[in-house]
């Protein structure tokens, strides 16, 4: 794809590169800004190439291009989300176990949420969340995937180990 200076962008690592170029251009963001076409169409072709997709949308010819389309989508969606979960502080395992809905005891469940209550409850705390503070945003975020987790039974969390590990490891 050419985007009008010269250079063909063809993987995603070109493409994520040329939208941080266009991203830090103040010309650029002009354009996207007055809602000029020709900007949004070069900005959504390289999102489009960054995404694993097709530079311009490809109408599927059956249904089996319909379902890799929504898979392919769904899995990227799920790459976004685990990526978003190890940014916070979430280790790969708790990441993998939440992934895949690993039930927790309840009391785990109601720790998070009365983390969350407390640390909502603590204005110098709100004032750094809202504020952006990253290590505030990772801490919320680590309790709320904690609070959203589905609880179990002992042997619910055994049966869960056993099925993703081969044994109970708890």
């Amino acid at each position: 794809m050419s985007d009008g200076i010269g250079d063909a962008i063809t993987t995603a690592d070109d493409a994520s590169v040329r939208i941080d170029q266009l991203k830090a251009d103040p010309q650029f963001m002009d354009r996207i800004k007055a809602g000029d076409p020709a900007a949004f169409a070069k900005h959504t072709k390289l999102w489009r190439i960054q995404h694993g997709m097709t530079p311009t949308p490809q109408p599927p010819q059956h249904s089996g291009d319909v379902m890799e389309q929504m898979q392919g989508r769904a899995l990227h969606l799920a790459e976004q989300h685990q990526e978003q979960l190890l940014d916070t502080g979430i280790g790969p395992e708790g990441v993998y176990q939440y992934m895949n809905s690993r039930p927790i005891p309840l009391a785990e469940k109601e720790f998070h949420e009365r983390e969350i209550r407390r640390l909502k409850s603590d204005p110098e705390w709100v004032k750094k969340y809202l504020a952006g503070n990253l290590e505030a945003r990772d801490t919320m975020r680590r309790h709320t995937v904690g609070s959203v987790m589905r609880t179990g039974t002992i042997d619910e969390i055994r049966q869960w180990e056993i099925a993703h590990y081969g044994k109970a490891i708890s």
